[in-house]
């Protein structure tokens, strides 16, 4: 097939020459359409985003310079937050484990039962004082019998802080915890989120405009008016495989990957990041 070219119009008063053109139309070519991947920084509100699997970012020093290979298990200090808030995780000394290949083919930092280094950051930067916040984390817990609020939040009724947690938001001193105390009260009512032993993901939000929670754990779900503070603190910290105030309360198990953002995510934004984790870590 070909195009043909007529002789355009020539505007009034210009000279010129003027040749027709015959040229032959190029052949068709294939164009392949590649869908861009999900980024957990689309969404409005990430303070905090911590990828275990992502060794370029764990680091055996504290200040996040100097990255492990990433090629066989490691002890790690520090992992660099990949919000763009700088809101990096390290403990006093590199004792906590990177255990390579773990899950799904990824890398996750390890904690045995008990142990005695927790992660946390320094005041969160980007975190502001909110109203609410959403929490996502893959975890897989040694403890079969563990439920949500062990695993994170506690679960003793008299003392709901004082058990083994994957993750804690501290607010001033070491022992008002955000989500244990200021959330569940000294006698939390938070509908237990059994935990089968498998490897899944949590989801929870807190909400202080309608002082309710909501979390999903392995496709369970529980929901509970709470104790909530009006707002979060704006010094707020967050807490990784462990508490802030007592040392040997480690999270018996392995994390993958957290994220936390400053407010409560809509339906819809949360069916993106957990769409997107299930398909990373392949867990319920």
């Amino acid at each position: 097939m070909s195009i043909f070219n007529p002789v355009p119009t020539v505007p009034y008063g210009v000279a010129s020459s003027v040749t027709a053109t015959h040229t032959a139309q190029p052949k068709a070519s294939t164009v392949s359409l590649v869908a861009k991947a999900f980024d957990p920084r689309s969404i409005s509100g990430l303070v905090g985003w911590w990828d275990f699997s992502d060794y370029t970012t764990v680091c055996s020093d504290k200040s996040g310079a100097s990255p492990i290979a990433g090629t066989a298990n490691a002890t790690f200090q520090s992992v660099n937050d990949k919000s763009g808030n700088a809101n990096r995780l390290s403990q006093a000394s590199a004792t906590v484990d990177w255990v390579y290949n773990i899950l799904n083919g990824k890398g996750m930092a390890q904690w045995a039962s008990g142990g005695t280094n927790i992660l946390t950051t320094g005041t969160l930067s980007g975190w502001g004082t909110p109203s609410a916040l959403t929490i996502f984390v893959v975890l897989d817990s040694d403890n079969a019998a563990d439920n949500f609020k062990k695993i994170v939040t506690g679960g003793v009724a008299a003392e709901p802080w004082n058990n083994p947690q994957c993750f804690n938001l501290q607010q001033g001193a070491a022992s008002d915890y955000a989500i244990e105390r200021d959330v569940f009260g000294a006698t939390p009512t938070q509908t237990s989120v059994a935990n089968s032993g498998s490897p899944g993901l949590i989801t929870a939000v807190f909400n202080t405009s309608t002082n309710a929670s909501s979390i999903n754990f392995l496709g369970n779900t529980g929901s509970d008016s709470t104790n909530l503070a009006s707002a979060f603190n704006a010094t707020s910290t967050v807490g990784i495989g462990g508490r802030h105030d007592v040392l040997g309360d480690g999270f018996p198990g392995r994390i993958g990957e957290v994220l936390i953002y400053n407010t409560a995510l809509s339906t819809a934004d949360q069916d993106k990041v957990k769409t997107y984790l299930r398909s990373r870590w392949a867990v319920s």
